[in-house]
C-alpha cells in the first residue's frame, strides 16, 4: 500500500505540472506566437548610428591642400617674389594681447616685402603699422603680374589645375561645414 501512495504521489505531482503547464505556460507561447504574426515593420525598432567628423578635420584637410598647391606653383614658377610663403603666426585677441591661437597666413613675397618695408617706415615716422589690405591695395600691378604668371602655369600644368581644384574643393567643402555648424562669418 505504501507503494501504492507513493506512486500515486508522484502522479499527482505529475498530472499538476503538466496541468499547470497546459494552463499556464502553453497559452504564454501561443500568445506570444500570434504577436510575432501580427508585428510589422513599422512595428520593430530601427537604430542608426551616424558618424560625424569634426570641423577641424575639414579645416586640416582645407590646410593640407592649400599647402600642397603653394609647394608645387611654387617649384615651378621662376620669379621669387611670385612664390608664396606660409607661416603661423599667433592672433591677436580683442584686448591687443596675443591669444594663443595660431593661423596660418599665405602671402606672396612681393606682399611680404612691401609690408615689411611699410612696415619699417611706420615706425621711423611713428604711425600705426599698416594693415594687408592697405599694403594689396599698394602692390596691384605686381599682383596681376603674379597672377598671370600663375594662370599660364595652371592652363599649362593638367597637375597643377587638379591641385588647385582640390583646394578649391577642400575650401568650400570647409565653409559649408562651418555654415552647418553654426558659425555665420
Amino acid at each position: 500500500m505504501d507503494e501504492y501512495k507513493r506512486l500515486l504521489g508522484y502522479s499527482r505531482k505529475i498530472f499538476t505540472t503538466g496541468l499547470l503547464f497546459l494552463l499556464v505556460i502553453a497559452p504564454m507561447a501561443s500568445a506570444q506566437e500570434e504577436e510575432e504574426q501580427f508585428l510589422t515593420p513599422d512595428d520593430i525598432e530601427q537604430i542608426q548610428v551616424v558618424g560625424k567628423k569634426p570641423l577641424l578635420y575639414f579645416h586640416r584637410q582645407m590646410m593640407k591642400t592649400e599647402l600642397n598647391f603653394y609647394d608645387s606653383i611654387n617649384d615651378l614658377l621662376e620669379n621669387p617674389e611670385h612664390k608664396i610663403k606660409c607661416r603661423r603666426e599667433e592672433r591677436m585677441g580683442n584686448s591687443g594681447t596675443s591669444a594663443r591661437l595660431k593661423t596660418m597666413y599665405c602671402l606672396p613675397n612681393y606682399v611680404r616685402s612691401r609690408l615689411a618695408e611699410e612696415t619699417q617706415a611706420a615706425i621711423q615716422t611713428g604711425k600705426p603699422a599698416p594693415r594687408i589690405e592697405d599694403v594689396e591695395i599698394l602692390v596691384k600691378d605686381q599682383q596681376q603680374e603674379a597672377m598671370a604668371a600663375v594662370t599660364k602655369l595652371v592652363e599649362s600644368n593638367p597637375e597643377l589645375l587638379d591641385k588647385l581644384l582640390t583646394m578649391h574643393n577642400a575650401k568650400a567643402e570647409y565653409e559649408q561645414k562651418r555654415l552647418e555648424a553654426g558659425f555665420d562669418n
